[in-house]
């Protein structure tokens, strides 16, 4: 075995589409960033790697010392076990570890897989490095006295104390390896339908950790860390969008934090600060970022003064909140300590700043969610793209209650039956999840369908503006095009109605055509260049995920992808398991209430 040789897979999200939705891998980036001193790493992203299989088999075969897996609540379990299983098989003295938001939720069912060694949960380089350290000398190194793990003893399970780290610790991160990534930089950079210029070259950035609210629909107030914020100091910051402006010539960052302005005093330093070293707006820097309506009220009066003016010159295009709910009643129930008025009031102030191009999204199928609160929500979606001409629309999606939300245990209690093992949360497919209290219901199943159907076209916009960007810049699409189809649908939410669900589903699939004979002229725009981001590939992301049903599996039928691990996983069989004392066949369903993560209501 190589004690120093350490391999981090980050697997298929099942929606992975370059130029679209693949931005970078942070999560195992920042894992080497921590351990590359003293191992030595290799990244594979699944996503970007076509010949992934061929080169994890490559690594395994010189016996590393751990593999390690970042895992989310989606496809990329499924893609987990299957390296997993590639490397039990190939090379079974090294350790496999998996971290990430489904292993921190969910430890003891993601150990009941015995391709599973060690969980690191929660916020994992400093635990992971550790880890490292004592396996590298001793294979068999006792692991309860190191913070943060999950694993099985004598079929026993083991959960050692999270670890305590002081809140300066994201100024002692060291800088990103990105030279470890096998497709280069260059693969993540781009507008990613963020920012309105197809041409611009933006990479994401994460600033801080956690969030101080407690929206039921969010998992991170399951994970101890998360439940607050701390934050890199605003020189960190600085320094690291110059590094990445002047290394791989990026002129906009898209900053993942989860709530980007919940502290108005450190954003208004960080705007000032990019005016002031970055050159803001003026030097053609732009950011995009994710936060709530009323933390862009709050800039407005802090202190007495006005700073959208500063946010707008420091070169803020674009910005997500989730909306979510038309209806106070839903509103209060899910906490977003947000209402309605607040929305459409903060919406108008909004649309007195051009430079702004706020892009909201809104969710249906809650548990007791009736339908005229259903109807709300694409009327106060409707309302608010008329009154702010700058406003887009993300997207009406359909609640997926996650493990270790607050809403996972009412759907629970409203019937919900949720995956009882790894292998069957491995097949769990967010977008096209359906729920017994939308499913049972035909009118509420017709409304949630006719919400993702039409909410691509509702303000004439962002589809133009996405199918240009899919293209190059060059589709000669405009929002004239789509003017008569925005004003249908306009119309239709705002009076509640939403007959002829075919004809829409039936729209949708005719732009997908159009992507598909669109595909031929691509390689001609681009002058014979790499024509690996395909136009067909763009419409999934645009098209595809609303013109299929709900509860089907046409999604999952058309990735190659997923048809080549589940052909693998029926020729193996069923997948080596482990029991856990005390913990039931079916544990996995408890263990995602929040009681058992530890989390009050």
């Amino acid at each position: 075995m190589d004690s120093r040789k350490v391999v981090l897979f980050f697997p298929n999200t099942g929606f992975d589409i370059r130029g679209v939705s693949v931005d970078l891998p942070l999560a195992v980036l920042n894992l080497a960033a921590f351990i590359q001193p003293e191992f030595e790493v290799c990244i594979i992203d699944q996503r970007v790697e076509p010949n992934w299989r061929e080169r994890l088999e490559s690594e395994l075969d010189k016996a590393p010392l751990c593999l390690g897996i970042s895992s989310m609540t989606c496809p990329q379990i499924l893609y987990g076990l299957e390296a997993s299983l590639m490397c039990r098989t190939k090379s079974p003295e090294t350790v496999i570890v998996w971290g990430g938001v489904h292993p921190t939720l969910m430890p003891r069912s993601t150990l009941q897989s015995s391709l599973i060694d060690v969980v690191v949960r929660d916020q994992g380089e400093t635990p992971f490095l550790m880890l490292l350290q004592a396996l590298s000398n001793n294979r068999k190194a006792n692991l309860r006295s190191l913070p943060s793990l999950s694993f099985v003893e004598n079929d026993i399970y083991i959960e050692t104390p999270l670890i305590k780290e002081n809140k300066a610790r994201l100024d002692a991160f060291p800088d990103l390896p990105y030279d470890l990534l096998r497709a280069g930089v260059e693969t993540y950079i781009g507008s990613q339908g963020r920012f309105i210029d197809p041409a611009t070259r933006s990479l994401i950035m994460i600033t801080s950790v956690g969030c101080p609210y407690r929206c039921e629909y969010c998992a991170m107030p399951g994970m101890e860390s998360t439940r607050t914020q701390i934050t890199e100091s605003p020189d960190l910051t600085v320094r690291r969008i110059r590094e990445l402006i002047d290394k791989y010539g990026v002129n906009a960052i898209a900053f993942h934090d989860e709530e980007f302005m919940v502290n108005p005093r450190r954003a208004i330093i960080l705007a000032e600060r990019i005016v002031a070293e970055i050159g803001g707006r003026k030097a053609g820097f732009r950011w995009w970022c994710q936060t709530r309506m009323d933390s862009m009220e709050r800039l407005s009066n802090w202190q007495g003064k006005n700073y959208l003016p500063l946010l707008a010159e420091s070169g803020l295009e674009s910005f997500q909140p989730g909306i979510e709910s038309g209806s106070n009643r839903i509103l209060k129930m899910i906490q977003k300590r947000e209402t309605k008025e607040q929305f459409l009031r903060i919406n108008k102030l909004l649309a007195d700043y051009p430079d702004f191009k706020p892009l909201y999204n809104f969710m249906v199928g809650f548990p007791s969610e009736t339908v005229e609160e259903m109807k709300e929500t694409l009327q106060l979606a409707e309302e608010m793209v008329a009154a702010n001409p700058h406003a887009m629309i993300s997207g009406v999606y359909v609640l997926v209650p996650y493990p270790g939300t607050e809403i996972f245990d009412t759907a629970l209690q409203a019937g919900f039956v949720p995956p009882s093992t790894l292998e069957e949360w491995a097949q769990f497919n967010r977008q096209q999840l359906l729920t017994p209290w939308v499913e049972g219901n035909p009118e509420v199943l017709q409304l949630a369908e006719f919400a993702r159907l039409t909410s691509r076209f509702v303000d004439g916009k962002r589809l133009p503006l996405r199918l240009d960007h899919a293209l190059g810049g060059h589709s000669g699409l405009s929002e004239k095009d789509f003017a008569e189809l925005s004003q249908v649908v306009k119309n239709r939410w705002r009076a509640g109605d939403f007959s002829n669900l075919e004809m829409f589903r039936a729209f949708n699939s005719l732009v997908l055509a159009l992507f598909n004979t669109a595909r031929h002229m691509e390689s001609i725009l681009r002058k014979g260049g790499d024509t690996s981001i395909g136009v067909d590939e763009r419409a999934k992301e645009l098209i595809v995920d609303t013109s299929v049903r709900l509860g089907g599996n046409e999604i999952k039928e058309k990735d190659t992808e997923y048809l080549t691990t589940q052909s693998l996983f029926k020729k193996y069989g069923p997948l080596p398991s482990r029991n856990i004392k005390g913990f039931a066949n079916d544990g996995a369903i408890a263990e995602g209430k929040t009681e058992s993560a530890g989390v009050g209501s």
